[in-house]
């Protein structure tokens, strides 16, 4: 385990890039690391999630086209303003998935090329972060990594649990699926962990059409329309669990919102397409980026309500504030000149979009290569 530490700032110039391209419905396409037959949902382009401390958003800047010139950061925003809170010392071509809990975020670079283990660095707002490590892959997926009161729980690229204390010690956890999801070819791809339950619950993906994607145990029942579907986020909540799920043949995304006993308690369909920026809150409110024909649109999902608008230029990242406002960060990469990014923030008032806050991310061109 010392020597994987050591690894870890040893590599930290080497390039973990992934051979990402658009084209999906998170925008990204799967890497050479997903195990072959596994049909899982790779990192999307951004992913924000809420607590009811803070703000985190995990973006991509530079040249989104070249895995070298590319690099995953993480947003903070605590208050009105937003600030770059990546963990130091990683390169992070490869990606980034955080978990939060209250004020503390866990963070795991997600490794490639070189890199055959996951560093992971843990951090409580306005704290430095302290180093961790596993010798698994993490799953391509933005929740992945779930924050609990009883440690921390991260599925790994062949879909096996495992959880841990201290961030460096790590053991397996049975998890054993209900025979409609082994019938649909299901395999564990992301996690989500209630405040006061024991068990984590389980974000599948599946080679068959199924009717849900989300489990707990072997009697866990399966709800919705039998189709072809992908877990676009999995997340606790105040009140329980929200699953995004998208149906690209369908260009809708359905939310489904759990209680403690992952009973529905309500699931909202939305006509939308080519997802590629997602967020929650943990209110259970949630926002998605995509288009809509031709146009990008910024979707809003309270409850039952449904909100849908045109989309800011350039929109990358859709937040939720701490006080459940909807955001848009749009970005400018300034990649000839090897700046740094510019980030917009608009808020929507309730009308129309209205700038609130600008500021920009460092990019370390050159450091991957």
């Amino acid at each position: 385990m010392k020597k994987l530490l050591s690894m870890v700032a040893l590599l930290s110039g080497v390039a973990v890039a992934t051979a990402m391209s658009a084209g999906t419905a998170t925008g990204v396409s799967a890497t050479s690391l997903t195990p072959l037959g596994a049909a899982a949902l790779p990192v999307a382009l951004t992913a924000a999630t809420t607590s009811d401390r803070l703000v985190t958003v995990v973006s991509d800047f530079g040249d989104l086209s070249r895995p070298r010139l590319r690099f995953a950061d993480v947003l903070s925003g605590e208050g009105k303003q937003y600030l770059v809170a990546t963990p130091p010392g990683m390169a992070t071509n490869g990606g980034i998935v955080v978990a939060t809990l209250g004020s503390t975020r866990t963070a795991a670079l997600l490794p490639s090329q070189l890199l055959r283990f996951t560093p992971f660095a843990r951090s409580t707002a306005h704290a430095e972060w302290l180093p961790g490590v596993t010798e698994s892959l993490v799953a391509r997926h933005p929740d992945a990594v779930a924050e609990a009161g009883r440690g921390i729980d991260l599925v790994d690229e062949r879909g096996v649990l495992r959880t841990s204390t201290d961030l460096e010690h790590w053991k397996k956890v049975a998890t054993p699926l209900p025979q409609w999801a082994k019938q649909a070819r299901c395999k564990l791809r992301a996690v989500a962990s209630g405040r006061g339950t024991a068990k984590p619950v389980l974000g599948l993906s599946c080679k068959a059409p199924t009717r849900s994607l989300v489990a707990v145990g072997e009697t866990s029942l399966a709800t919705g329309a039998n189709t072809p579907r992908q877990l676009l986020r999995l997340q606790a909540t105040d009140h329980g669990y929200v699953a995004v799920t998208s149906m690209p043949a369908l260009g809708r995304v359905t939310i489904d919102q759990f209680n403690e006993a992952l009973t529905v308690t309500s699931s909202v369909s939305v006509a939308i397409g080519n997802i590629r920026a997602t967020a929650v809150h943990h209110e259970g409110s949630v926002v998605l980026l995509g288009t809509r024909g031709d146009r990008e649109v910024v979707a809003t999902i309270e409850g039952n309500s449904v909100r849908v608008v045109k989309a800011p230029k350039r929109a990358r990242a859709v937040v939720l504030s701490l006080s459940g406002q909807t955001q848009v960060l749009s970005v400018i990469d300034h990649v000839r000149t090897e700046q740094a990014s510019l980030v917009t923030v608009r808020s929507w008032n309730g009308q129309r979009w209205s700038v609130t806050g600008r500021f920009g991310v460092p990019v370390p061109y050159g450091s991957s290569m």
